[in-house]
């Protein structure tokens, strides 16, 4: 009995480790598509038109993200 017990907590332990390191690259995934979704909506006005027409296509390129 109690190797059944072990068992499970091995089992739940490596799981609990799995979706907090999903999680984790979620959240990082997430701030670096907001970090690149500021720059370019900062840039899209830009003076400069090849920084403008970059910020374009980074807006385009974030878009299809899920």
């Amino acid at each position: 009995m109690l190797v059944i017990i072990g068992v499970a907590n091995v089992a739940v332990t490596i799981w609990q480790g799995y979706a907090t390191r999903k999680a984790t690259q979620r959240l990082t995934d997430r701030e670096q598509w907001w970090s690149r979704f500021t720059w370019a909506a900062e840039e899209l006005f830009s003076t400069n038109e090849k920084r403008a027409l970059v910020a374009v296509s980074v807006l385009n390129s974030l878009a299809a993200v899920e």
